[in-house]
C-alpha cells in the first residue's frame, strides 16, 4: 500500500505498518470530519480513503476503482483494518458474477418487453369500435356546442300571440280532461258565488 502524503510517498508492505497508518487516516477524519481524507494507493486500479458516514455515526473506508466501494472502518488500535479492506477485496468476484447475472436478467426482460410490444393488441377491433362511437360523440358535442339559445322575451313581441279558435278548444280541451285540476266549488268558497252589492 502506497501512503498519499504529498512530502513522503512510502510503500507499505508489512500489516503492523499499514493497520497503523490506516488507524491514523481514521483518527484524522474523527478529529477534522469536514476535512478530505489523504487517500493511499492500493495496487494499480485503487485509492482508499476515509469518509465519515451521512449519518455521522460511523467512519468507513472508501474503495474507489471505476466504481466506489465501502466498509466499516475500526477505530481502534486493536482493530484489523487491513483484514477488512482485504475481505472487501474478496467481495468483487461474487460482486462481478451478480452484475452479471443482473446485466443477463435485464437484456431478457428487454427481449421480452420488445416482444410484447410487438404483439398485436389482444383488444384491438374492441378497441377501434370504442375510438370510432367517441368520435361520433364528439361529433354531435361540437355541433351542440355551436348552437346558440334563443329565449321568448314577451316584451320584444310587437304584435300580441294570436290564438286560433282550433288552438284554443284544444288548449282548454287538455286542462279540462285532467281529473286533478283544481276547480273552486259554492261549498269550498261561497263569498265568491255571492251576488255583487251596489
Amino acid at each position: 500500500m502506497k501512503t498519499g502524503n504529498m512530502s513522503l510517498k512510502r510503500l507499505l508492505k508489512e500489516k503492523k505498518d499499514i493497520n497503523a497508518h490506516l488507524l491514523h487516516m481514521v483518527q484524522k477524519m474523527l478529529n477534522q470530519p469536514s476535512q478530505h481524507s489523504e487517500e493511499a494507493s492500493i495496487g494499480k486500479n485503487f485509492k482508499l480513503s476515509v469518509f465519515v458516514s451521512a449519518l455521522r455515526d460511523k467512519v468507513q473506508f472508501l474503495l474507489k476503482g471505476k466504481h466506489g466501494y465501502h466498509c466499516d472502518a475500526g477505530i481502534g488500535e486493536k482493530q484489523d483494518n487491513m483484514l477488512r479492506i482485504q475481505n472487501l477485496l474478496k467481495t468483487f468476484p461474487k460482486r462481478e458474477e451478480e452484475t452479471f447475472h443482473e446485466i443477463e436478467n435485464l437484456q431478457l426482460n428487454l427481449q421480452q418487453a420488445e416482444k410484447r410490444a410487438d404483439a398485436p393488441f389482444s383488444r384491438e377491433q374492441e378497441l377501434q369500435n370504442d375510438l370510432s362511437e367517441l368520435r361520433v360523440l364528439e361529433e354531435k358535442l361540437s355541433v351542440l356546442s355551436l348552437q346558440t339559445d334563443s329565449l321568448y322575451d314577451p316584451e320584444e313581441e310587437t304584435e300580441p300571440v294570436k290564438e286560433t279558435a282550433e288552438e284554443k278548444a284544444k288548449r282548454e280541451a287538455l286542462y279540462s280532461a285532467d281529473p286533478n285540476d283544481y276547480q273552486p266549488t259554492e261549498e269550498d268558497h261561497p263569498e265568491q258565488f255571492l251576488p255583487n252589492k251596489k
